[in-house]
């Protein structure tokens, strides 16, 4: 067996392709945690909903991240259909 190959069967070597993998898994979890953190930071609610989403941001950095955001513009969104309801209620 040659000393390349032992190498490779102990584990002393990583393939690129596995690198680079979980490089940019790393890089797009700190990239969603931080746009989650400013987004959670830029935020006008205080409750303790939020707080609890801080924190399971920071527990589930990939999950956490995601679940905030989503949830975040879905409430925007349901917010924005109600006042435009709202609106065009008081209108007629």
């Amino acid at each position: 067996m040659s000393p390349a190959s032992a190498a490779a069967a102990v584990g002393g070597f990583t393939p690129a392709t596995y690198d680079l993998v979980w490089t940019v898994v790393v890089v797009a979890g700190v990239a969603l945690l931080a746009a989650a953190v400013v987004a959670w930071g830029r935020s006008t609610d205080r409750s303790i909903v939020s707080l609890v989403w801080f924190f399971v941001m920071l527990a589930f950095p990939i999950v956490g991240p995601i679940g905030y955001l989503v949830e975040t513009r879905r409430r925007r969104r349901l917010q924005r259909e109600e006042a435009s309801a709202d609106g065009g209620a008081s209108s007629s």
